[in-house]
């Protein structure tokens, strides 16, 4: 059927763009249902270059490596579906849209422009919380994260919690594509402190 072709294509050629649509014709002589499929295909095309509209906090050299596209590389639309997914999935983008020519140049390539634009990258949260089990304790929660530290998507996350005799803090810190793009490094520390009143029992 139609999808299966538009699929032999997509993963067989390097086409800029192509549409599959069919014609059915009956033969009421030899009573045969005759489905014809017209195939519209555009000039192949490689990728010439990938950049980005609208970074303001992000560096391009680690965005490009979320896209994990490459000049030279045969144009797929696929991979660009991947690609805007994978800018999403990233959790720092409001907005991804990929800007492709109608036409390749005269080597034969396309440009690929992304149009994004940035989340917030920082977020304070805020608690309080009461309980009345036996006397009135009064606990306070804060959260601070980042998810674009030093602008290579590093994301740190700061939490506190406590009360007059309960205190706990945890900080975590994950930095993505380090040493190589396929190894993410994780640091994790935690403190805890409890005061435990001291009490003299009678015999």
């Amino acid at each position: 059927d139609q999808k299966k072709i538009s699929s032999l294509l997509e993963q067989n050629y390097c086409l800029l763009g192509a549409s599959v649509s069919h014609q059915a014709l009956i033969d009421y002589i030899n009573e045969e249902f005759i489905i014809n499929f017209i195939i519209d295909a555009h000039n192949e095309a490689e990728i010439k270059d990938i950049n980005f509209e609208g970074l303001s906090t992000l560096n391009e050299s680690y965005v490009k490596k979320l896209v994990d596209l490459k000049p030279g590389q045969c144009f797929r639309r696929s991979q660009i579906i991947n690609a805007v997914g994978n800018l999403h999935a990233s959790g720092l983008f409001l907005s991804a849209t990929p800007i492709i020519p109608n036409k390749t140049d005269e080597n034969g390539q396309v440009p690929i422009i992304f149009k994004v634009k940035e989340r917030k990258m920082r977020n304070i949260k805020l608690g309080i919380n009461y309980s009345t089990d036996k006397d009135l304790r009064i606990t306070g929660s804060l959260e601070w994260k980042h998810q674009n530290l030093f602008g290579n998507g590093e994301n740190i996350t700061l939490r506190l919690n406590g009360n007059k005799t309960k205190q706990e803090s945890e900080l975590n810190y994950q930095k993505p594509f380090f040493i190589r793009d396929d190894q993410t490094f994780n640091i994790k520390g935690k403190y805890n402190y409890e005061y435990i009143k001291a009490y003299n029992a009678k015999i």
